[in-house]
């Protein structure tokens, strides 16, 4: 599986510029008295993780430094340097790692980001035990979604249900604005169908659970997700009907589903529609799911 990464000169170039937006604040107010250059910008993760609280809460000094330039950089990389103001500071979990990105949720804006780590993997930092709450700033940084080299985990476990109540989340956070991998634009927000939105909430027992009154309010809305609604119900009911059919000998048969209920059957499928034809108003004819045993 290829992994997406960034290349190594590309994350050396961003600690250049991070240390050195570090000692700049660090200067300005004091934190560390031992640095006397931007390699020394390291050490106590308390006093770091202040210098970036100052950031956070104050993009002035981003401003300052660009106009100040102390380091004499280039235009492009005071641009990457001003393109922090658009990241996401907060606290996070993180829910998955794929291909290289790390999924951190945040609950604030219910959105999923994409999340490449620098030197190290997040999962080895890390650990393969998912899910984790942290602390973290998330930058732009070459068209792509970092944190800033600082990731504070909580110690906090979580039970069976918060695991699935996530997974529910993070997932609808995708399925209504997709995947963010930049803060350019370059990601765009998915535009998602009501269809679509309805098919979700309905896909796993954990989602009707949690999301029963938007399937509700989703499947009044009009005739189509009305259709929709039913067919998804009968197709999950549909395995267990199944299942119990096989366990009583029934083979080489079609049967029909309209949410819960079998409304008829037939040797073929030519058979079965007839069959449902002579049981059901022609408005409900769509609504049923069909299967073959």
């Amino acid at each position: 599986m290829v992994k997406i990464k960034l290349q190594e000169k590309e994350i050396e170039n961003f600690f250049k510029l991070h240390k050195s937006l570090m000692f700049y604040v660090n200067k300005k107010k004091g934190v560390i008295k031992e640095w006397s250059n931007p390699e020394h910008v390291s050490g106590s993760l308390k006093k770091v993780h202040k210098l970036r609280e100052f950031v956070v809460k104050d993009f002035g000094l981003i401003d300052s430094f660009i106009e100040e330039n102390p380091f004499n950089f280039i235009s492009d990389e005071l641009k990457t340097i001003e393109s922090w103001k658009k990241g996401i500071y907060g606290e996070f979990f993180i829910v998955k790692y794929d291909k290289g990105f790390t999924y951190f949720y945040h609950s604030e804006t219910k959105k999923c980001y994409g999340v490449l780590s620098l030197y190290e993997q997040l999962e080895d930092m890390l650990g393969p035990y998912l899910p984790i709450m942290v602390e973290a700033w998330l930058i732009p940084y070459k068209r792509k979604i970092i944190y800033d080299s600082f990731i504070l985990p909580y110690r906090i476990s979580f039970g069976g249900g918060m695991r699935r109540s996530l997974k529910a989340e993070y997932e609808e956070a995708i399925i209504r604005h997709g995947f963010i991998t930049s803060f350019d634009g370059t990601s765009e927000e998915k535009e998602t169908s009501d269809e679509e939105l309805l098919k979700f909430y309905m896909k796993s027992e954990t989602n009707r659970d949690r999301f029963w009154k938007e399937i509700e309010n989703l499947s009044r809305k009009n005739p189509k997700l009305e259709k929709v609604y039913y067919q998804e119900l009968g197709r999950i009911n549909s395995r267990e009907i199944k299942k119990a059919l096989k366990a009583n000998g029934v083979k080489n048969s079609w049967f029909a589903v309209l949410g819960r209920v079998t409304i008829a059957s037939g040797k073929n499928k030519k058979e079965l529609l007839d069959n449902v034809s002579e049981v059901l108003p022609e408005d409900k004819k769509e609504h049923i799911f069909v299967f073959k045993v």
